[in-house]
């Protein structure tokens, strides 16, 4: 079983509703109670592509992992990617720490984690502020695109700090685009998945005042200039793209 089937499995399919009925005040989206219980349903038909997005990233991880290393789930919702990593990791002997600064997502992860092959911390903070050390891998999973931009370097440059010599990045983004294309092909794969037309409009409204994105060259320009040389985007479908990069 996939990382994020079997996340899905966990979480019991909890529907997306929170956008469905008229919201006079469409107030800036937030990683709440509300979206927690619902995050494993919104995620699936919002981010096309996301459950092999998850399982790529544990597939990569499994690969890097070194023993005795640190791994990091940065921005970690769910711990759906630890959760993943933690179902595929080859070496024991590493450990495994999920962040998130929402309290929510915290509560809804530690019943998630409990009976994991591999023991998965969770800690909830700030992931500007956590030490970063002995790491093997880092995920940034859909997760600086939630940090003001001008935050976002330091960020990759404290990751690549903390990376032990051969490991690895795995940084995940919407990107913005100049391609129309990708923007209507997004909203169609949404009506696919049942949204209505009124949930698409009040939950892009909520979202655009938190997640700036960025294009896919600003990211390769931030990864190369705090000492990345070796980058390969190895996930893209639409705007969403995800980038190993290897220190």
């Amino acid at each position: 079983m996939g990382g994020f089937q079997l996340l899905s499995t966990l979480t019991q399919g909890v529907p997306d509703r929170i956008y469905d009925n008229t919201h006079h005040t469409v107030r800036p989206f937030a990683f709440d109670q509300k979206v927690a219980q619902a995050f494993t349903d919104m995620i699936t038909r919002s981010v096309p592509g996301y459950a092999g997005m998850v399982d790529g990233i544990a597939a990569i991880a499994s690969y890097y992992a070194t023993r005795h290393s640190h791994i990091y789930d940065l921005g970690s919702s769910l711990a759906g990617c630890a959760l993943a990593i933690a179902h595929t990791l080859h070496q024991p002997s590493c450990k495994i720490i999920a962040v998130d600064n929402a309290p929510s997502m915290i509560e809804y992860s530690r019943p998630l984690i409990a009976d994991t092959p591999h023991p998965i911390t969770l800690q909830c903070a700030d992931i500007r502020q956590i030490p970063i050390e002995n790491a093997s891998v880092i995920v940034l999973n859909l997760t600086l695109q939630f940090i003001p931009v001008a935050e976002r370097q330091e960020i990759i440059h404290r990751c690549y700090r903390g990376l032990n010599a051969g490991g690895v990045l795995l940084l995940s983004e919407k990107t913005s685009t100049t391609d129309a294309h990708f923007d209507e092909w997004h909203q169609s794969f949404k009506k696919n998945q049942g949204y209505s037309a009124l949930a698409i409009r009040q939950k892009r409204a909520a979202i655009e005042k938190v997640l700036i994105p960025q294009s896919e060259n600003y990211y390769r320009a931030q990864l190369s200039q705090v000492g990345f040389s070796d980058i390969t985007r190895w996930f893209q479908c639409f705007g969403f793209v995800s980038f190993a990069a290897i220190k």
